[in-house]
């Protein structure tokens, strides 16, 4: 993942993930290992193989993990230009009900949202946009301490991104932070 922040594949490092897990991994560290390693992949192949990772996981009855797969497969058929309505609905429907493992909630938002748009769909896009939002600033922000409020608001680009689409695009603002005695 550092790889991937950093702008590179990141191929060799998950191929040693993958290799320190041994000849019998755990299934679960086995299945997010071969996600993290689908972003490897050209977009035909890597929406694919999400979609074969996300019904392991199902089967496996780990619904955060075929969450992510379905939110990683929206990415890779976006860069394919193959979306489809029911696949973007389906996604946004699962996360609703289900907090990815392993994945950073207001991203897979902002998956949705992006799917959304290139779609032409732009009710749904504010709506997406809309989730990701309170979920940042209704669900996140009363939970991160003072000390942390700004880095939170202000440095992580997941959230910089999204606050600023609905603040542009819904007039929604981040309210001002409590005045604490001292």
């Amino acid at each position: 993942r550092i790889d991937h922040a950093l702008g590179h594949r990141g191929e060799h490092s998950i191929a040693n993930a993958i290799a320190m897990l041994g000849e019998r991994p755990d299934p679960i560290q086995h299945l997010l290992l071969r996600l993290d390693a689908v972003r490897t992949l050209p977009p035909d192949a890597g929406a694919a193989v999400c979609q074969a990772l996300y019904d392991e996981a199902s089967a496996r009855e780990h619904p955060a993990i075929a969450m992510r797969a379905r939110v990683l497969r929206l990415d890779h058929l976006l860069a394919a230009q193959s979306l489809t309505d029911d696949e973007i609905d389906a996604a946004a429907q699962e996360l609703r009900g289900t907090q990815p493992s392993d994945t950073y909630v207001p991203s897979a938002w902002w998956s949705i949202v992006l799917a959304y748009q290139a779609r032409g769909r732009h009710a749904e896009a504010e709506q997406a946009l809309r989730a990701a939002w309170s979920w940042i600033v209704e669900g996140a922000l009363p939970q991160v301490p003072d000390g942390y409020r700004d880095s939170f608001l202000h440095r992580n680009p997941t959230n910089l991104a999204l606050l600023a689409a609905a603040a542009g695009r819904l007039s929604l603002a981040v309210p001002p932070a409590p005045v604490t005695p001292r």
